[in-house]
């Protein structure tokens, strides 16, 4: 029973993963390879009362049909020293709306896959062990 349990939390998990991988890449078809050239600071508020909390967000630079962008990403980091000045990230881009972009975390599929494939034999270990 416990198998048959774990097999479907992790078909459940795999299932959402790439589902939100799919839905954040929609309109982003076009590839791209940029690079992470400055950091921005900004307050955000971390309370009801008011309070804020210093974050930082890269600054990635990268080219949409010869046109180069320079866009500050939606991650943001507590400390600027976790973000690597020089680094290069690859990016999905929305070609209709080059300033849209994500980062392309081709290891969120292989993830869910493995996630599904356990959840398959876990299922199906826990069924015939009932």
């Amino acid at each position: 029973m416990l198998f048959l349990f774990i097999g479907i939390l992790l078909l459940v998990v795999g299932a959402m993963i790439l589902t939100a991988d799919r839905k954040n890449k929609k309109n982003r078809t076009y590839r791209s390879v940029g690079t992470i050239t400055r950091c921005e600071e900004r307050d955000v508020p971390s309370s009801p009362d008011g309070k804020t909390e210093r974050v930082y967000s890269p600054v990635v630079s990268y080219e949409v049909k010869n046109e180069t962008y320079e866009v500050v990403s939606g991650k943001t980091f507590l400390k600027a020293d976790d973000i690597r000045l020089g680094e290069t990230v690859h990016l999905v881009v929305d070609p209709n709306n080059p300033t849209d972009f994500a980062l392309d975390e081709r290891g969120g599929d292989i993830f869910a896959w493995a996630a599904i494939v356990l959840g398959v034999a876990a299922a199906v270990f826990g069924l015939f062990h009932l």
